[in-house]
Order: C-alpha cells, then sequence, then structure tokens
C-alpha cells in the first residue's frame, strides 16, 4: 500500500469506528453522519458497517510539492461522501521492445 493509502485507511477506519461508538442516534440512521476538524460528513450503511468514502485529508497540494501538507479546507453544511473523490496524478509508462529486445 502507498502512504497516501495508508493515510486514507487510517482516516476512514477511525470515522467509522468514531461513528459506530457514538451513540444510538448515529447507530439507527441510514445515512451516518460524522464531525471531522473540517465539517460533518454523511455516509452510508452496508450491513451494518458505516462507510464514509472520499473524505478530503488535505488540501490540494498543487504548486506545493515536496512542502509539508496543508490541512483540508473548512466546509459549511453535510458533505456528502458516498463516493471515492479524485487520485494524485500518475504518469502512464509506455515501453516499446524492439526486435533486438531493448526497450526504447
Amino acid at each position: 500500500m502507498t502512504p497516501v493509502t495508508n493515510r486514507r485507511t487510517l482516516l476512514l477506519g477511525s470515522l467509522a469506528a468514531g461513528a459506530l461508538s457514538s451513540g444510538p442516534a448515529l447507530g439507527k440512521s441510514a445515512s451516518p453522519l460524522a464531525k471531522t476538524t473540517a465539517g460533518r460528513v454523511q455516509g452510508t450503511s452496508a450491513n451494518g458497517i458505516h462507510v464514509f468514502k472520499g473524505i478530503p485529508y488535505g488540501a490540494d497540494t498543487r504548486g506545493h510539492r515536496f512542502e509539508a501538507p496543508l490541512p483540508p479546507k473548512p466546509w459549511s453544511g453535510v458533505k456528502q461522501t458516498l463516493a471515492y473523490g479524485a487520485h494524485g496524478p500518475r504518469r502512464l509508462w509506455v515501453v516499446i521492445v524492439t526486435d533486438g529486445g531493448t526497450a526504447q
């Protein structure tokens, strides 16, 4: 797993654990709510497990490469966290093998 995936998994697991342990009001809800440092999020429940996807864990890093991460921008209201968000850009490497077997 990459460090980003590890952080997402840790954050999602922490939020899910917090939502599950927050009392009967959230446990009975078909759409669980959780509070983060940036604002409130609403997820979904599947087989008794609260699921929150795509919660921002940091601000956009464009222009801040190799710097400390920035906290997420706070939002008002309740953010729907039903699908994963965008991921960072990745380079596509194409390897062409010629008759001699060397990569170009």
